[in-house]
């Protein structure tokens, strides 16, 4: 287990400064068939381009036409759907519109005056927007459904991997982790005494930021300890504070988020148990790409189950559904909008304890997916915004290492936690200010920093975490506490 582990985190950290994906255009923008900016006379229907136009990209075709019987088509006279008949106007002319969606095979003109030729000079096609559904309107400082799809992804997969990964350390606690590393009876550190207390305290995931570390190990899981067998309920409670900060040019944003949970479960036996969570976040961000601001209020619940294996290799999985409220401005505030969304995720992870010396080392993998709808709505300047939604998927492979000690009678645990995480399922591109597009990086990587402490029925844990390490544009830097009693 800790080779297949170890492997799988350095795989990710070997691969971690790829770079954000760009779109290319299709091959289409590039090939005229060699006519731009050349006079010629053409039949009934000739091609401008033979080379297909994907999905979402802006096509202008440009020149001077003698008539005005002409019509952009697919091929012989099937016209494109939403391109009006006669597209093109006798005299110079400019018509832009969107390729629909699966794409265009090839484009060309179709002279609808059968008495002869018609002449057209001058003609050229240029490409904007990008493949793979990119919104070819706008960027996202005009757009706000390319606005939201950018800002909201990053706020959804944030939350959602923090509430996962927050559940996932709850049930390790619970279900005994390190509980094959040492006795009660047999530590010097006073880890005897804390032994059951330490069992029922979530610390938080691993700070929330685009790349937030989603790791599957609680830092108060992380003593020598026994498997406590008595108490089968179990409360707790998480609350947490970060500070984000996207920093590519040309759509760079920055703000804060309070996140909170709370939840209790039910042990059926010492290997299994059945819970239950509410969990809620409030954002509040600066957008300096369009001059404005987003505010975002999350309320939802989650249940979830755990399972030992054996010897604490830990199952976890939960299931959450949150109701979403956002309120967003742009241009200094001038115009306004509002709107709700839903959200669901599933996750799961395993994790185990890999004794070393007085140094515990616990790998873990977990992975997280959600998918958001978000309802369309009518801005303050009567810009109707369609309803949108998207879908978020991330693996994390987690290393951490903690090592136990006691300050009089009060047993500490000290942790340091490193994430590989990998994003297989992106939002589409968006068109950033610059003219760029843009999509979140596939790799990237954190580091969080722990301790945890019991004394009497209550536990207490206090994490400090930085993602989006060697160099990614989404950055953050969070602190995140946590209490619990046993009963």
């Amino acid at each position: 287990m800790r080779n297949s582990f170890t492997s799988l985190l350095l795989f990710g950290f070997g691969f971690v400064g790829l770079a954000n994906e760009a779109y290319a255009m299709s091959a289409g923008c590039t090939a005229v068939n060699g006519y731009s900016d050349a006079s010629a006379t053409y039949g009934p229907y000739y091609p401008i381009t033979t080379s297909p136009l994907d999905e979402g990209e802006v096509i202008t075709v440009s020149g001077s036409s003698a008539s005005a019987t002409w019509e952009f088509s697919t091929g012989a006279q099937d016209s494109i759907v939403g391109v009006p008949k006669y597209g093109i106007s006798a005299g110079s002319f400019s018509y832009s519109f969107t390729v629909p969606a699966g794409g265009i095979s090839k484009l060309g003109i179709f002279d609808t005056d059968y008495s002869g030729p018609g002449t057209i000079t001058n003609l050229a096609l240029t490409c904007s927007g990008a493949s793979s559904g990119t919104p070819a309107a706008g960027t996202i400082a005009d757009d706000p459904q390319q606005a939201m799809e950018y800002v909201g992804s990053v706020l959804a997969l944030e939350t959602t991997t923090m509430h996962a990964t927050k559940i996932g350390n709850v049930v390790r606690n619970r279900l005994g982790g390190h509980s094959s590393s040492a006795s009660p009876s047999s530590s010097t550190s006073g880890a005897s005494s804390s032994n059951s207390a330490l069992q029922y305290a979530p610390s938080a995931s691993a700070g929330i930021a685009m790349n937030t570390a989603a790791g599957v190990v609680n830092a108060m899981a992380n003593n020598a300890l026994e498997q406590v067998s008595t108490d089968r309920f179990a409360f707790w409670s998480s609350i947490g504070f970060s500070h984000l900060e996207q920093s590519v040019t040309g759509g760079s944003f920055d703000g804060n988020i309070l996140d909170f949970s709370f939840g209790g479960d039910y042990k059926f036996n010492e290997d299994f148990l059945v819970g239950l969570s509410a969990l809620g976040s409030r954002s509040d961000l600066d957008l300096d790409f369009n001059d404005g601001s987003l505010d975002a209020t999350e309320i939802g619940i989650a249940p979830y189950i755990g399972y030992d294996i054996a010897n604490s290799v830990i199952f976890d999985a939960s299931f959450g559904y949150s109701k979403l409220s956002y309120d967003l401005t742009r241009n200094s505030g001038a115009i306004s909008g509002d709107f709700d969304a839903r959200r669901l995720f599933v996750s799961a992870g395993l994790s185990g304890d890999v004794a070393l010396g007085e140094v515990t080392f616990t790998p873990g993998i977990r992975t997280v997916y959600a998918h958001e709808w978000q309802d369309s709505y009518t801005d303050s300047s009567g810009l109707a915004v369609e309803k949108n939604d998207f879908d978020l998927g991330k693996m994390t492979v987690s290393s951490e290492f903690s090592y136990d000690f006691a300050l009089g009678d009060v047993p500490i645990t000290s942790f340091i936690r490193l994430d590989g995480n990998w994003m297989y399922d992106r939002p589409d591109g968006v068109v950033l200010t610059t003219g760029d597009v843009y999509r979140p990086d596939v790799l990237s990587a954190d580091v969080t920093i722990g301790v945890s402490a019991r004394k009497g029925g209550v536990s207490t844990s206090l994490e400090v975490s930085k993602t989006g390490l060697f160099g990614a544009d989404l950055t953050s830097f969070g602190v995140k506490g946590s209490l619990a009693v046993a009963f």
